[in-house]
């Protein structure tokens, strides 16, 4: 089961999920996750949210710029 991309992917392994109340707040977050590296992508995964706050290329322009 699953859409044909991941389909033809197989096995896939589960490694993060969430619920959401509105389709729209879940196909936001799909988005955002979609745009992230793979650097920060493995940051969250391991660590939540708490772990890429900072990961921004603003957030780190500005931090560096200190």
């Amino acid at each position: 089961m699953g859409s044909a991309y991941t389909k033809r992917r197989l096995p896939v392994e589960l490694i993060w999920s969430e619920a959401f109340d509105r389709i729209d707040e879940a196909f936001a977050w799909e988005k955002r996750i979609q745009g992230w590296s793979h650097a920060k992508r493995m940051a969250f995964i391991e660590g939540g949210m708490d772990a890429v706050i900072g990961w921004s290329a603003r957030t780190r322009k500005t931090a560096s710029a200190r």
